[in-house]
């Protein structure tokens, strides 16, 4: 998930980067904002979602998130073929696992 910014309410709003289908400038009462249209119906009315993000704000988002998943992808790989041990303490899918929540917006400790 990706997180953005709602431009009808300004908060927080998580995103699927698999499920967005195209986006791109719009406006959003009387604003500039980008319009994301996912598979899936996010809004439950068929419209869009908008954020306040710019479009190459939000590729870039998602091509991180992307290439993030990869890489935690292949670390899983590495760490199953390799298990960490005293003599190697190599944690690549932690490593990634972290950048993964840090691009949704979870680098901030669970308070519950």
């Amino acid at each position: 998930m990706i997180r953005l910014t709602s431009a009808w309410t300004e908060k927080p709003i998580w995103v699927n980067p698999e499920h967005i289908i195209d986006f791109g400038e719009g406006t959003c009462g009387g604003k500039e904002a980008t319009y994301l249209t996912t598979v899936c119906d996010v809004n439950q009315s068929d419209t869009p979602q908008y954020v306040t993000e710019s479009p190459s704000e939000v590729a870039r988002k998602v091509l991180e998130w992307k290439l993030e998943m990869e890489r935690y992808k292949a670390a899983e790989i590495v760490a199953l073929t390799h298990r960490a041990s005293k003599n190697n303490p190599y944690m690549p899918p932690l490593d990634a696992q972290r950048e993964l929540e840090i691009l949704a917006g979870l680098e901030e400790p669970n308070h519950d």
